[in-house]
């Protein structure tokens, strides 16, 4: 018990209570800050000898909670919250793996839920960082100073046009190709990442990305996420760190064969979703066939269910950001939607 309280003291520590920019400028208080805090991945390797083994099921347990637990703060698709699930414990585990799939949290416009879930996983995963801004060398600099669990509120809008900063989005997908080149220095991009946006991601980043749709409230209610609500998720956390620290060797020899992944998948789909599967192997109970089920629906044709009216208000949102204006006539609309389509 010793043990987890330093962790989760440390944890408590490390995470960034609110959103803020990440820009890479070594003078700012945002980049002394995010270098500064406590780096939490996952118990040292001395640890878990110190602590009672957890079984694997104990694994399926654990995901179940995630996962009730997130549905109690956010509307969530069918799904939704498993998928989640399974990527946080993802996160956790992510020594243990070759591939690291994008969580692309996507909405047809706000009020969603975006940000809270964003917030809910700030509790979840090791080292959070949750920016809501950043620039390519903030990017690469922080991730090779400290492996962070990266969180990116306002996607549609920092990926808009940063060609450079999606490569480096796109670059941490496999472990053997997160690496940029500069004149002082090779830097690290590989990192478990969360990009939170209105609308969908450049199709490159979706093509790397597990994808959760979220539609606005209608009549249910969920929980607010207040303290009581963050230490539980807090919690979870912990239990989450032990079990995985316990299996990454297991995790990591799963990895890189699945065979019984299903065949309908394309290529950067199941291997988007071949970490996901090893950590609901490890975990047993209705989890192995969940996730391959949950793969299996999440083709690169799945779709958010949303009307062409609010699609079409999406596609000239990113158009506005894009320009960086707040008008614009209708043919200027037209060429902007023709040179980004």
């Amino acid at each position: 018990m010793r043990l987890l309280s330093r962790i989760l003291k440390a944890s408590r520590d490390g995470r960034n209570g609110s959103a803020h920019s990440l820009t890479g400028r070594a003078g700012t208080n945002a980049a002394k800050a995010a270098v500064q805090r406590p780096k939490l991945l996952v118990a040292s390797p001395a640890s878990p000898s110190a602590e009672t083994v957890l079984p694997p099921e104990e694994g399926a347990s654990i995901l179940d909670e995630i996962a009730a637990a997130l549905r109690r703060h956010v509307i969530l698709p069918p799904g939704g919250a498993e998928t989640t699930a399974l990527w946080v414990l993802h996160a956790h585990a992510h020594d243990a793996a070759q591939i690291s799939p994008l969580l692309a949290i996507i909405s047809p416009d706000i009020g969603c839920g975006k940000t809270t879930l964003l917030a809910a996983l700030a509790e979840l995963t090791p080292a959070s960082l949750f920016v809501s801004d950043l620039t390519s060398a903030g990017l690469y600099r922080t991730i090779t100073r400290a492996k962070h669990t990266l969180l990116i509120d306002e996607g549609e809008m920092v990926l808009s046009g940063n060609t450079l900063l999606r490569r480096l989005v796109n670059s941490g997908h496999r472990r053997d190709g997160a690496r940029v080149l500069r004149a002082d220095n090779a830097f690290d991009t590989w990192c478990p990442k969360v990009l939170a946006s209105v609308g969908d991601p450049p199709v490159t980043v979706c093509d790397r990305s597990i994808r959760i749709f979220l539609n606005r409230k209608r009549h249910s209610t969920v929980a607010p996420l207040d303290a009581v609500a963050r230490a539980r998720l807090n919690e979870l956390s912990l239990q989450a760190a032990q079990w995985t620290t316990q299996r990454l060797d297991r995790i990591a020899a799963a990895n890189p064969a699945m065979p019984a992944m299903p065949a309908t998948l394309g290529n950067h789909t199941a291997d988007n979703w071949r970490p996901l599967t090893a950590i609901a192997d490890e975990a047993g109970g209705r989890w192995p066939d969940l996730a391959r089920s949950l793969a299996t629906q999440a083709t690169p044709d799945a779709e958010a269910d949303e009307s062409s009216a609010i699609g079409t208000l999406r596609d000239i949102r990113q158009a506005f950001a894009r320009e960086e204006t707040d008008r614009m006539a209708t043919i200027s609309l037209v060429h902007a939607q023709r040179r980004s389509g």
